[in-house]
């Protein structure tokens, strides 16, 4: 019986600090640099929508440098562009503006 107690209350323990853990966890993901603006430089045929579909970053997603480089390699990818570069500058607000630049290959 004196076992089963001391498991019982371990037991709540560790469910007590996996929960703690995961909100310390959400709100450290919360206080994360958001993405306030995302500028497209060099498109002259293609539509600033079009590109944006090809990329994962979004105004007011969470700045993430892993995420802009997969969305060079994507745009990249679809061989519609040349020297595909990005530039990040801060806000007034604190947040990122990220800049795609490139040239569009001709038709």
């Amino acid at each position: 019986m004196r076992l089963l107690v001391v498991t019982l209350i371990f037991s709540s323990v560790c469910c007590l600090s996996a929960s703690a853990k995961n909100n310390f966890a959400t709100t450290s993901t919360a206080a994360q640099t958001r993405v306030e603006r995302i500028l497209i430089k060099g498109n002259r045929h293609i539509k600033r929508a079009t590109i944006l579909s090809w990329i994962g970053t979004r105004s007011g997603g969470n700045y993430d440098p892993a995420q802009i480089d997969r969305d060079v390699r994507a745009l990249t990818k679809t061989n519609r562009f040349q020297n595909v570069k990005v530039e990040t500058s801060e806000s007034r607000r604190g947040g990122k503006i990220v800049m795609f630049e490139f040239k569009e290959k001709a038709k």
